[in-house]
């Protein structure tokens, strides 16, 4: 997830808020989005031009004359600070930089005509987030004849790079769903190279199990820290190594750390809905309670999982249980009413959609959500790496992170799949203090 920072500029001020929101990744009727009402905002936004040709024939002009300049070389149009793509020094250069400032000019002459029409804010966001698709997707740089660096690095190579680059895209046509890979995972399995903390499964049910790490210290904490992850993808992002994980981090400190690890759904599971993951969020509750002979309990909830543990806290609340000492959240989004780009889709049609394309499939594939994901930032998440994987034949940097976050709950294959294990021990029980 990104992170919202201060420009080095210490003037320049950042919505965090607004960052934070578009930033979390959790479950939500966007994922219903489809080229049908991404070519309808389109539609509209192009009605809407054609009405105003004083509109359209300033712009074109406006437009002209830049690109004039460009061809003069008198252009000072820039990309932005935070745009990567024209970072190489060959960029620079009379012929690619024309090339660049070519497109920057038509890019922001068309995305600009939004602002400049008449429409409603959630037309004109919708608009402008399918306008920024075609845009980006035409860039210079996903061009091989267009790119110079892919083309220096083929003549170096002598086309080697292209042929490592095809090899690459037949790779993830046949088994990443079209989309380029961010990560190379062979390096990485769990029990072995993540999700080293020695542990155990202590309960499992049909919707999950629950794994109890082994404390590390000569005395813990009474009260236990329960861990919700979320739904979508696998439990051990808290755990990826040895050094930089948080579940480690928290053994150490003291605190008896259980887990939900979330069951694989099929097809077979799809009548489980919120109700089904909140009350098996109660129940591992009360299995962490038992185990630990504590009467409460602190939880800490992720992403979608943040999600399920605030409708469990305001159903306690609600029937006056204090079951729940203290509730955390992390990259949670409970705001319906948040502008981001994750819900300018988001409409009862749009949310009848997803309801009914799950149903259909019996689950929401995580697949399928990697791709929304990724196409709300195409530029860092698409294209760079389809001019790296492609264009310069390089392999996908083998990075944990990213390796996690490409294994989500589900697979494609339309049948259940297994329960997550772990493949640790759990060392024997220390003795519990009386702190909480």
């Amino acid at each position: 997830m990104d992170v919202a920072s201060a420009a080095e500029n210490t003037t320049e001020t950042v919505d965090v808020t607004a960052e934070a929101e578009s930033a979390i990744q959790g479950a939500n009727p966007f994922v219903g989005l489809n080229g049908r009402q991404m070519a309808a905002a389109l539609a509209r936004w192009g009605s809407r031009l054609l009405r105003d040709p004083a509109l359209l024939a300033s712009r074109a002009l406006a437009l002209t004359g830049e690109e004039l300049r460009v061809v003069a070389g008198v252009s000072t149009i820039e990309p932005d600070r935070q745009d990567k793509r024209f970072t190489d020094q060959a960029w620079s250069g009379p012929r690619w930089k024309r090339v660049k400032q070519g497109y920057l000019a038509a890019r922001s002459a068309v995305l600009d005509t939004v602002d400049d029409l008449d429409l409603d804010q959630g037309s004109a966001d919708r608009a402008r987030f399918t306008l920024m698709q075609v845009t980006e997707a035409l860039a210079p740089t996903n061009n091989l004849l267009l790119n110079p660096v892919a083309l220096r690095k083929a003549g170096r190579t002598r086309g080697r790079s292209l042929i490592d680059g095809t090899r690459h895209f037949a790779w993830d046509m046949r088994h990443n769903g079209g989309m380029p890979s961010q990560v190379d995972t062979r390096p990485f399995e769990v029990g072995r190279t993540l999700a080293l903390s020695a542990g155990a499964v202590i309960e499992r049910t049909e919707q999950y199990e629950l794994i109890q790490y082994a404390p590390t210290t000569p005395t813990v904490r009474a009260r236990p820290l329960m861990i919700i992850p979320p739904q979508i993808n696998r439990f051990y992002f808290l755990d990826l190594a040895p050094g930089r994980s948080f579940i480690e981090h928290a053994v150490a400190q003291g605190l008896q750390v259980f887990v939900i690890s979330w069951r694989n759904p099929g097809p077979e599971h799809a009548s489980w809905g919120i109700d089904t993951y909140v009350s098996a969020c109660l129940q591992a509750i009360d299995t962490t309670c038992a185990i630990a002979k504590s009467q409460d309990v602190n939880v800490i909830g992720f992403c979608s999982g943040g999600m399920t543990q605030s409708l469990l806290a305001g159903h306690l609340a609600a029937i006056g249980s204090e079951v729940i000492h203290a509730n955390a959240l992390a990259v949670t989004s409970i705001d319906a009413e948040a502008k981001s780009v994750i819900n300018m889709f988001v409409n009862e049609r749009t949310a009848a959609s997803s309801i009914e394309q799950s149903q259909r499939k019996g689950m929401l594939e995580g697949r399928e959500l990697a791709k929304v994901f990724a196409w709300v930032r195409p530029n860092d998440l698409v294209w760079n790496y389809w001019v790296s994987n492609y264009l310069l034949g390089q392999t996908p940097p083998a990075f944990d992170v990213l390796a996690w976050n490409s294994v989500a709950t589900n697979n494609s294959s339309g049948g259940p799949s297994p329960v997550v294990r772990t493949r640790i021990r759990c060392r024997p029980t220390s003795t519990c203090c009386s702190a909480s």
